[in-house]
């Protein structure tokens, strides 16, 4: 992302940090799953959510020099910040799981940001259009001067086009997260009842 043609808003979700933050937020929503499922103590995951943050861009780069991996550096990270608890920290998770499911939440909040910045286009069109409703204008035709019109007709036009291109955009936003669900879920804790894995599955849907 070039930043300067970016928004501020737009930098944030793409940039390091928030690439990592939502990795912490994948790897907590896998802890709480894991704890509704009986499987980690819920007083670790709450000692976790308690004294752990996500980690500077700067120290996961200084652990990656030694792991040469960067999601192992991460889990480094933030298990450095607990005490035992930390052992916890990215239980049954490949690094595909965090990845992924931590991309589709950039791309969900990416293209809230865009919706959000529609709606706002659209309400301004409409509000001039509205504004300028009998402001005379000249229309054109084959690029010459056209029968006159009125700027707001132009303007509702305007306003239609974008209300058309932005109905398929937030269900579409709504449906990313749903797709990157714990992928290797059928290999872990294979001991288990076969009802614990579909319930971890769910657990990390609704996550």
């Amino acid at each position: 992302m070039i930043a300067r043609y970016a928004r501020p808003e737009m930098r944030r979700i793409w940039s390091e940090e928030g690439r990592l933050a939502r990795w912490f937020e994948v790897e907590l929503a896998a802890l709480d799953a894991w704890a509704d499922l009986g499987v980690v103590p819920a007083a670790d995951v709450a000692a976790i959510r308690a004294g752990a943050s996500p980690p500077t861009p700067e120290r996961v780069a200084e652990i990656e020099q030694t792991t040469d991996h960067d999601l192992a550096a991460f889990v480094d990270a933030v298990a450095e910040q607990v005490g035992a608890e930390g052992r916890w920290f990215h239980y049954g998770l490949t690094s595909s799981d965090v990845v992924d499911t931590a991309l589709a939440l950039q791309i969900r909040d990416a293209g809230a940001l865009i919706v959000q910045g529609i709606d706002a286009a659209l309400a301004s069109v409409v509000r001039l259009a509205e504004e300028h409703r009998l402001t005379i204008c000249i229309g054109r035709s084959h690029g010459i001067h056209a029968e006159p019109t009125t700027f707001g007709w132009k303007l509702a036009g305007w306003a239609f086009e974008l209300d058309r291109g932005a109905r398929p955009c937030p269900p579409g936003v709504r449906r990313v997260p749903c797709r990157p669900v714990l992928r290797n879920s059928r290999d872990i804790r294979c001991d288990r009842p076969r009802g614990r894995t579909h319930r971890l599955r769910a657990a990390r849907a609704r996550a």
